[in-house]
């Protein structure tokens, strides 16, 4: 029985997603199974970056209505056919390992982007483009599951159109199954345009939405709603509900239609007599489908196991790992091993998603790898609490690491507590410590902060910020990312919010993308100017680090996202003299303040 391992159309996509462990369950099986991955989104992109975006979107048209519209675009002076032609060889830069050796060749790539995405995006309202998400369809309520269906079965769109165009090389045997992974709210409608046109041309497949978690996105919360209205399965032949046993109800699926046996609607655990433990599998490396990437990184976590703090109140992380597993479980032996297989499947560069990395685990990985001889580069998470130990951070760069994210959130030690985010507070000696100890090493650091927590006055969001600017400012191959609060479903602060001064607003929807809040007018003031302040204090930070080399507009923001937010970064890190090292210090020795006489950072 083919399998298809269906990744929908989405953001630009640099880095290539761990299938889980159904995935290592099933390849063995191969007189069974057989297993492939499409990216549907990398068609996708090269049509929108092609000629044949214009071809499809003046299908919509009638002859005569395409004259005038074209006739149009001149007088505005849009030249469609000309940007294509230019972002088409950029996209084939992004995937060139040369086109990261100079700011010069890296940023006319953007440019040629942000000039094509430009154009589309002013020649069309209907969808907005861009390489950080997934196709944007204005019109849509992506709160609810019925109005995502109604358009996804629509043939007279552009998003369709695309979308068809992009599986013209998608093809799936008579009885095959096709498994759907989403990321992203977003990604549902175009995973669902997707099985539309895959359903009109191999109308027997199985067409599954087999995975709905990555980061804080997850419909776990609203699937009674999703269930009890069933609309998703109008698209979908099946459902599975994600939690304890997901990976198994897959592999179940798997084996019942392999015997020819009908599996429909929402399905768990509770749904067959008898699942298999896929956890239990030796873990085998994916297949790479093509990304926008020199080479292919893998994204991939070392435990099934959730993070080992999971206390803190905003957070909605704790469904990544698989529910049953202890928290604490962390096997080095296997997690080396699976890397090994990995890196003799061609895999070279990883990171590592799981939310929290203990020291003691790290130094038994990292001792294995080095015994292994692995030749790899590696990311991974951490947090602040962390002893600043200088022989473990050498160990690490020595086994690989090249980046460490920490999730520091907040300097203030009111917020901290606010947040539960330490058992003790850290202050800002002992960050920078930390931060300083690491990028010694040569491992740089990327760094999440959250403005407008609920109560965060002014003064402590502009502390946050001036530690921010004061430890970076020095470190080179740093990098960050400046949020803003959001009350995620799932967190403890959504299940309680009164606790926290707050009141949930819930947009109507069975399947909210975003919730809102009101805070108790005790600390309504505060919060409010503190939120106010945030744009600025984004341009501030980005200003004083360094950042404003890349200018303004949509080029300057595809750049920021390739090299802070995708797998580029790794790769940028990775090199001994990046082109973005530290655009403050042009990569010259500098004198740290703060430290000995005579110490200094290169």
């Amino acid at each position: 029985m083919e399998i298809s391992r269906f990744i929908p159309t989405g953001k630009l996509l640099t880095v290539v997603y761990d299938p889980g462990a159904w995935y290592s369950w099933a390849v063995p099986q191969r007189k069974r199974f057989c297993i492939s991955t499409f990216n549907s989104g990398y068609k996708f992109w090269h049509i929108l970056c092609s000629p044949q975006f214009k071809k499809e979107l003046l299908s919509l048209f009638p002859r005569g209505q395409q004259d005038r519209i074209l006739q149009s675009w001149k007088l505005r002076g849009i030249d469609i056919d000309h940007s294509a032609e230019k972002v088409a060889i950029a996209l084939d830069g992004l995937c060139d390992e040369s086109s990261l050796s100079t700011f010069e060749k890296y940023s006319s790539l953007a440019a040629d982007l942000a000039e094509h995405l430009n154009a589309v995006n002013n020649v069309q309202k209907s969808i907005d483009f861009s390489v950080q998400n997934p196709p944007y369809v204005r019109e849509v309520n992506y709160s609810s599951s019925k109005k995502l269906v109604e358009y996804a079965l629509r043939r007279d769109t552009l998003l369709y159109k695309l979308i068809a165009a992009s599986l013209t090389d998608f093809s799936i045997d008579k009885c095959g199954v096709v498994l759907v992974a989403l990321k992203s709210h977003f990604e549902l409608l175009t995973a669902m345009s997707a099985a539309v046109v895959i359903r009109e041309r191999f109308p027997s497949a199985h067409i599954s939405l087999a995975e709905h978690r990555y980061e804080y996105f997850s419909l776990d919360s609203y699937m009674g709603k999703l269930k009890k209205l069933g609309t998703l399965l109008k698209i979908f032949d099946s459902v599975v509900e994600q939690g304890h046993g997901s990976q198994g109800v897959i592999a179940t699926m798997l084996e019942r239609l392999y015997d020819k046996k009908l599996v429909s609607g929402f399905i768990n655990v509770n749904s067959f007599k008898k699942i298999p433990n896929p956890l239990s599998s030796v873990r085998v490396p994916p297949d790479y489908p093509s990304t926008f990437s020199p080479e292919p990184l893998l994204w991939t976590r070392l435990s099934p196991a959730g993070c080992y703090w999971g206390k803190c109140v905003f957070c909605a992380q704790g469904h990544q790992g698989d529910p049953g597993v202890p928290m604490t479980f962390f096997d080095a032996e296997l997690a080396t091993q699976y890397l090994a297989d990995c890196a003799a499947a061609g895999y070279r560069k990883f990171s590592f998603s799981d939310e929290a990395i203990e020291a003691a685990n790290l130094k038994q990985l990292c001792n294995k790898i080095l015994k292994k001889k692995l030749d790899i580069i590696w990311s991974c998470r951490c947090r602040c609490d962390m002893e600043a130990s200088p022989k473990l951070f050498r160990l690490m760069h020595s086994a690989g690491c090249r980046e460490i994210l920490f999730g520091l959130e907040t300097i203030s030690e009111r917020v901290q507590k606010l947040m539960h985010k330490y058992d003790c507070y850290i202050s800002p000696s002992t960050v920078q410590k930390l931060f300083y100890s690491i990028s010694e090493a040569g491992i740089g650091i990327h760094l999440s902060v959250i403005g407008g927590f609920p109560s965060e006055t002014p003064a402590e969001l502009k502390q946050t910020v001036e530690f921010v600017k004061t430890v970076l400012k020095d470190i080179n191959n740093a990098t960050y990312v400046f949020n803003q609060f959001e009350l995620l479903t799932g967190s403890k602060m959504f299940k309680k919010p009164s606790a926290y001064k707050i009141r949930a607003v819930v947009p109507r929807g069975d399947m909210p993308r975003k919730n809102s809040y009101k805070p108790f007018p005790k600390i309504k003031k505060e919060t409010e100017e503190t939120n106010s302040l945030i744009p600025a204090l984004r341009h501030e930070l980005g200003s004083f680090l360094g950042w404003g080399i890349f200018g303004s507009g949509t080029a300057a923001s595809i750049i920021r996202y390739l090299y802070f937010s995708s797998g580029h970064g790794l790769i940028f890190k990775s090199h001994e003299n990046s082109i973005f090292k530290n655009p403050l210090l042009k990569a010259e020795p500098v004198v740290r303040v703060g430290f000995p006489a005579g110490r200094t950072k290169n």
